[in-house]
């Protein structure tokens, strides 16, 4: 998973990196404003594509909540986020879900993410 999600941050790393307490950053993960992950050993990490120059990308609480409905599964959220949407033009990857919220196409990703939630509830 690694190399799909990238380096990730600690509760206590992400933390000083967004100028918050541990206990704000685990009420913002429990809120669904930031993507917490558990490892297989039981540590929670912090995908640092979910930042941008610092602070937190725009709108992605937004679509985690959304996605939220769909599976409670934040590797999942993880792999849709940094995954590529599917591409009719041969040779042509489009960006990232998450690349896209940074290049301020929120609506995009947020009606990708209705769809989405609403096939992983059927």
């Amino acid at each position: 998973m690694p190399r799909i999600v990238g380096p990730c941050y600690t509760t206590a790393s992400i933390a000083r990196t967004l100028h918050l307490t541990t206990d704000d950053v685990q009420r913002m993960a429990g809120a669904g404003d930031l993507l917490a992950l558990t490892t297989a050993d039981g540590h929670t990490v912090y995908p640092s594509f979910q930042l941008d120059h610092g602070v937190v990308v725009e709108h992605l609480g937004d679509v985690l909540r959304i996605l939220r409905h769909g599976i409670d599964d934040p590797w999942a959220w993880a792999l849709w986020l940094t995954g590529h949407p599917s591409s009719p033009t041969p040779g042509f990857t489009p960006p990232s879900r998450v690349e896209q919220l940074r290049a301020g196409e929120a609506q995009t990703v947020l009606v990708a993410a209705e769809h989405t939630a609403y096939a992983w509830r059927s």
